[in-house]
């Protein structure tokens, strides 16, 4: 019963890494992009070229 509960807490640990992990690399793609309409933005260019 022990052993089985410390399994279910490991899997939530690891499932709740992987999911930091995930949110950690969209927060970092979605960084990016600000990042880049920033500096369009400072350099008075427009981001969307069509």
């Amino acid at each position: 019963m022990v052993n089985y509960q410390l399994s279910t807490i490991n899997y939530q640990l690891s499932t709740l890494l992987s999911n930091l992990a995930q949110n950690r690399f969209v927060w970092y793609i979605g960084m990016d992009k600000i990042s880049q309409v920033l500096l369009s933005f400072l350099q008075n260019e427009p981001y969307f070229k069509v």
